[in-house]
């Protein structure tokens, strides 16, 4: 969805994308989000769980967006804030640890 809004931006500079890292930054998002549907279906369920998989879906994810900022060839500097970047990853962290919270509460509620 951010990739089809990217295409859609017009700038005042030349903007391209290298399609290998495009493809490759793909490549995260289907593996972690796989793995991680696939653990959290499971019949033994508990927050140890919970807290690895919230993690592991902010690293597949995170490594996503950032592998396709990496596919970006513009004629502007491009550069990180790491403060800025580490605190995507914690604000990222938040949403899929209250999401999953949320989520693992209507599972509970389901079975009942």
């Amino acid at each position: 969805m951010h990739f089809i809004g990217l295409l859609a931006l017009i700038l005042p500079i030349t903007v391209s994308y290298n399609l290998t890292f495009t493809i490759i930054s793909v490549l995260p998002a289907i593996l972690v989000s796989s793995a991680v549907l696939w653990l959290m279906v499971q019949t033994t369920f508990n927050v140890y769980r919970l807290l690895f998989c919230s993690i592991f879906l902010v690293v597949g994810i995170s490594n996503m967006h950032f592998l396709a900022m990496t596919a970006l060839e513009l004629s502007a500097k491009v550069y990180y804030q790491p403060l800025l970047y580490l605190l995507s990853v914690v604000i990222a962290f938040c949403r899929v640890r209250l999401k999953y919270n949320v989520s693992s509460g209507l599972m509970v509620n389901a079975k009942l």
